[in-house]
């Protein structure tokens, strides 16, 4: 079984994912990175806030996977100390 890390710290995330994960197969399994690092999401994507996420972990012996989303609004003004 191949062992995969999720750079998360939401738990709900993690089973969301490792359910996918069991629906596409069984020969690998999804963990939380180990010793998981908080970094600064301010980047100007979401894929960028994922490699960021990533690349915290290149010593690992398993490949590390993130996840970002963002909800967008097309011409709405939108200012949230209001």
């Amino acid at each position: 079984m191949k062992k995969i890390y999720f750079a998360t710290g939401n738990k709900q995330k993690l089973a969301r994912m490792q359910f996918l994960a069991s629906s596409i197969s069984d020969d690998f399994i999804i963990k939380i990175v180990p010793n998981l690092i908080e970094v600064v999401e301010d980047w100007k994507t979401p894929i960028d806030n994922a490699k960021i996420k990533v690349s915290v972990y290149s010593n690992l012996d398993a490949p590390v996977i993130a996840g970002d989303t963002w909800l967008y609004f097309d011409n709405i003004e939108f200012d949230p100390t209001h």
